[in-house]
């Protein structure tokens, strides 16, 4: 699931955005040459995405 959040992020994200892990299952993501406004629509973006994921684990579908 954290490999297909990743990749999630990178697809939503710009060339100069820089995605990391931070701590066990939290992501951190640094927005250079950006104002609030460009974070909190990636964001939302972002939580629209994986709202409307499906990810599966052995035979389960999960949604989150």
């Amino acid at each position: 699931m954290l490999c297909d959040i990743a990749n999630i992020l990178l697809t939503q994200s710009r060339k100069q955005d820089v995605i990391s892990r931070w701590g066990g299952e939290g992501f951190l993501i640094l927005l250079p040459e950006n104002v609030i406004q460009g974070g909190e629509f990636l964001s939302e973006k972002t939580r629209e995405h994986l709202e409307r994921k499906t990810f599966n684990y052995l035979s389960l579908s999960i949604l989150i």
